[in-house]
């Protein structure tokens, strides 16, 4: 062989060295790899709206040598980077090509050269992130290395599979009556009160969605409301909610509708007041049948657009409800969803001569609501 041609042969094995010292698995010479501990290759977790841990190896390692001194200058547990996209596919640098979430350290984990990210957060709500969206993603561990091709080392892409984590438990009335609405509650764990969350209705063989729940801001964490009509007969129903292509469902709860024969309770008929609320009207009329006047004045709190820590607004809202029946227990529930954004949501009792109840108030991204208990004048 010339020699010229020899030492271009030589030159190119060397320049290949290099490159695999410092390319996409590599490391700098005498430096630790970079090494994800879990969750293991292929591995399936379930949704989770603090987000989803994952967990890799940070010691000190060479970021680079100082062309003046000779000196090799460290990089720490903070020049390393976790990212997450929807495809295997890696870029010149040996980085995932699409990345879609790229996440910092929050934290060790075991020890000190343990490190940990999130991926998503509780204040992420982004559908195509990980925590939150069933599916198959791919992640991988990187840090800078100013001395290496294209300026990182990297560790191998793992793949993840999520799965909907979440559980739930439909909580309805035993006994409700034709006709009139029922109010049921959902209990969610693993899952945001913001998800789609419907209740469903058993018809022969399927399951037909018959209500979509609403987080009416009153109930304990992680629960949520939905109001429904049903035939008279017994009925099956469950809550379901679908992420991505998994659908978790609570288990079956069965309520019996009775015929809706209208109650006749002497005495209910008239005005009723609640001594701590003034501006609060109510009234019963139709032999305790019906609940014919309903006002009541609500304090509402409006977030300021694009200042989270300031203090919100506090403006007068107004709940007028129309004439709404009252079922043979005494109970009554009415909502109005418009189109305008005024919502309002109205439940209660009647027991004797007293009327308790919650109503609430919804004008755009203000709300307010209220607690009460009347009795007749």
């Amino acid at each position: 062989m010339p020699p010229r041609r020899r030492r271009f042969v030589l030159l190119a094995v060397a320049v290949s060295a290099a490159l695999a010292a410092c390319g996409q698995a590599g490391a700098l010479p005498g430096d630790p790899a970079v090494t994800p501990i879990g969750p293991s290759d292929g591995a399936r977790v379930p949704t989770d709206p603090r987000g989803i841990e994952v967990r890799y190896a940070c010691p000190a390692y060479g970021r680079y040598v100082d062309g003046l001194t000779g000196i090799t200058v460290e990089g720490s547990f903070s020049d390393y980077r976790v990212g997450v996209a929807a495809d295997a596919a890696t870029g010149t640098d040996g980085r995932l090509a699409a990345p879609f979430f790229v996440g910092g350290v929050y934290g060790v984990g075991e020890g000190p050269t343990t490190c940990a990210a999130r991926l998503g957060s509780t204040t992420d709500f982004t559908e195509d992130r990980p925590h939150r969206r069933p599916g198959t993603y791919f992640w991988q561990v990187w840090r800078r290395c100013d001395d290496c091709a294209g300026g990182y080392e990297v560790g191998p892409v793992r793949r993840l599979t999520v799965a909907l984590g979440a559980t739930l438990a439909l909580a309805a009335p035993k006994v409700a009556y034709g006709g009139y609405p029922v109010l049921t509650r959902v209990r969610l764990t693993g899952a945001s009160t913001s998800d789609p969350v419907v209740v469903q209705r058993r018809v022969g063989r399927s399951w037909r969605t018959i209500a979509t729940t609403i987080d009416r801001g009153d109930l304990g964490d992680g629960e949520v409301s939905a109001v429904l009509l049903l035939p008279r007969g017994t009925q099956r129903l469950r809550a379901a909610l679908t992420r991505g292509a998994d659908t978790v469902t609570s288990p079956e709860v069965a309520i019996t509708v009775r015929p809706g024969a209208r109650r006749v309770r002497p005495g209910a008929d008239g005005a009723y007041r609640d001594r701590r609320h003034d501006a609060l009207r109510v009234s019963i009329a139709g032999g305790g049948s019906v609940l014919r006047t309903f006002r009541a004045a609500v304090t509402m709190t409006c977030p300021r657009p694009g200042q989270p820590l300031a203090p919100p607004d506090v403006r007068p809202g107004l709940i007028s409800a129309p004439p709404v029946r009252i079922a043979p227990d005494g109970r009554f529930v009415a909502r109005r969803n418009a189109a305008s954004g005024v919502t309002y949501w109205l439940e209660g009792r009647l027991t004797g001569t007293v009327v308790t109840g919650y109503a609430s108030l919804r004008v755009g991204s203000c709300s307010g609501d209220l607690r009460f208990t009347a009795r007749r004048r």
